[in-house]
């Protein structure tokens, strides 16, 4: 069975590290539950005191519910926008 890995560019809703801590933990949460495995993030500096977190994630191809953690980043209110910057497979 192959593996994804795939890497996504959040952008909270505001300032400050307390928010990107709160995504980062939301995100390790639904993961688990998924089995997806958080294997790195970073914290990037965008512009004006605005951090983007880059999270990789990896999972087996046949899980079938990226959907879902898709739709959950979507649905976190501390989230102003999001999207895949990188995606493998092997």
């Amino acid at each position: 069975m192959a593996k994804i890995r795939i890497i996504y560019k959040i952008l909270p809703s505001e300032v400050g590290d307390d928010i990107m801590n709160t995504i980062l933990n939301k995100i390790k949460e639904k993961a688990g539950d998924l089995n997806y495995v958080v294997n790195d993030y970073r914290v990037e500096p965008i512009a004006f005191g605005l951090n983007a977190l880059k999270v990789l994630l990896t999972f087996d191809e046949e899980s079938g519910k990226l959907d879902d953690f898709e739709k959950y980043i979507s649905s976190l209110s501390e989230v102003s926008s999001w999207e895949v910057v990188g995606m493998t497979r092997g």
